[in-house]
């Protein structure tokens, strides 16, 4: 369990889990559906600011209540380490 709680849109969402760990899927881990679509406004914002040739395929949204935490850390995992993360 996080402090943070999250969500998913685009064609890959970010999950964990203590069986898994940290990796991209398609779908929901609890109900199993496709993450909905990134929204219009959010992709426009990527071609705008990202300089990359490729759609995202993930956007992961948090929201930190008064006491969620987060501690230093750094994102590895990625296939494409060229392909911006925004922010």
């Amino acid at each position: 369990e996080m402090s943070v709680r999250m969500t998913n849109c685009g064609s890959l969402g970010w999950v964990t889990d203590k069986e898994h760990g940290y990796r991209y899927q398609p779908t929901h881990p609890v109900t199993g559906t496709p993450w909905p679509p990134i929204p219009d406004v959010l992709l426009e914002l990527w071609r705008e600011v990202s300089a990359y040739p490729h759609p995202p395929e993930a956007c992961l949204v948090n929201f930190y209540s008064p006491d969620a935490k987060m501690g230093l850390h750094q994102d590895r995992d990625e296939i494409d380490i060229s392909a911006p993360v925004v922010s």
